[in-house]
């Protein structure tokens, strides 16, 4: 049973919230879905000590309503929780309301996608103008995140020994701009160079540029822009609403499987942070025992 705390007062979860943003050391990106959580939370300027687990429950099925993916909301409970902990941890309530509440199941997208043949993403690349085709490139035959791939420089590109090397990622600052950090997870890799991305870099390499996908003027192009561009590219292409930039890099993931590659490489070459991870995602697509555990 939720047993009410001891103690007794009216400090709302977002002043306790405020306070405890204040004490913690987050990246930019975590501290931006943090906040977005509590900002989001229905019951913020409620006392702590008046919610309950029936009210997580019901912003849960709330958010579900709404239409909300199940790893979106797993993502915003889970941002909440600690917050409630500390909560405990400070005597403030006894008991953690999120403790116990179920969660919506998540489906991959890997596993709801359709994914296009070879030759439809071959169009797909050659035909988007410029800058975009290497960008959707480097999505396709590399794999990168979308922050990975604006942020790649000539210095992480080497042709010769035909390898990409991720060391960075751009995210949005809070109030607007562009910060450049080190790629999701700590995901620091080397990529081999597919051989569809060598002519792209080869005609899009200029001595005076720094980054590989420049925009305009001279600096990382604007996801808004990005977004944009692959909307109208990916109708033309006769791809479905639901294939998003994102999956490009399923399709990377798909191929390289495909062609017998062992899980451990596939996470490696994809940044994710454990090897589970990708057996989640792209387990079905692994025909055979063997091929998950080496080539």
């Amino acid at each position: 049973m939720f047993n009410r705390p001891t103690r007794t007062g009216s400090l709302s979860f977002w002043d306790y919230f405020t306070a405890y943003a204040d004490r913690q050391v987050w990246a930019p990106h975590t501290a931006r879905a943090v906040h977005l959580a509590a900002r989001t939370f229905p019951h913020k300027q409620a006392p702590l000590r008046s919610i309950t687990p029936a009210n997580i429950e019901t912003w849960i099925k709330t958010m579900h309503d709404d239409g909300l993916a199940g790893s979106t909301i797993r993502t915003r409970v889970a941002n909440v929780r600690p917050v409630f902990a500390a909560a405990v941890r400070d005597g403030h309530v006894t008991d953690n309301p999120c403790s116990g509440v179920r969660l919506p199941r998540i489906t991959r997208r890997a596993t709801r996608v359709a994914l296009p043949s070879e030759e439809v993403v071959q169009r797909l690349v050659r035909g988007a103008p410029q800058p975009y085709d290497l960008l959707f490139a480097l999505a396709a035959y590399a794999g990168l995140r979308l922050g990975e791939a604006r942020a790649l420089t000539w210095g992480d590109v080497d042709i010769n020994a035909r390898q990409v090397h991720v060391r960075h990622q751009l995210q949005q600052k809070p109030g607007g701009g562009w910060e450049t950090l080190p790629p999701k997870y700590g995901s620091y890799r080397t990529i081999p160079l597919a051989p569809e991305l060598i002519g792209p870099l080869l005609e899009a390499e200029r001595e005076e540029a720094r980054l590989v996908v420049e925009g305009p003027a001279g600096g990382p192009v604007h996801p808004g822009s990005i977004q944009r561009v692959w909307s109208r590219h990916r109708r033309s292409g006769g791809l479905p609403e639901a294939f998003h930039i994102h999956d490009l890099r399923h399709w990377f993931a798909s191929r390289l499987i495909a062609k017998g590659t062992d899980v451990l490489t596939v996470q490696r070459q994809l940044g994710h942070a454990k090897a589970s991870t990708s057996l989640d995602v792209y387990g079905h697509l692994w025909t055979t025992p063997f091929t998950t555990t080496r080539q």
